[in-house]
């Protein structure tokens, strides 16, 4: 019997909601407020991330969705 310690490739997302006049600050926004807490985090674990020129996490880039508009 042997005692292992194992490193899993992991990939995530941070969920942050920010208030902006456009997509480009709210990206900077988000960067700048990013806090990592248990319900905004989204994780999934590889067996490879990368394979050849396959991503295979969730996420590469950052990615932007407008919830409400705002007067």
């Amino acid at each position: 019997m042997k005692r292992y310690v194992i490193s899993i490739p992991i990939t995530g997302r941070l969920l942050v909601e920010v208030e902006a006049e456009n997509d480009d600050e709210a990206i900077e926004k988000a960067f700048e407020e990013a806090e990592l807490k248990e319900d905004n985090l989204e994780w999934e674990t590889h067996e490879v991330i990368v394979k050849g020129n396959v991503f295979c996490g969730m996420q590469n880039t950052p990615d932007i969705e407008v919830c409400e508009e705002i007067d």
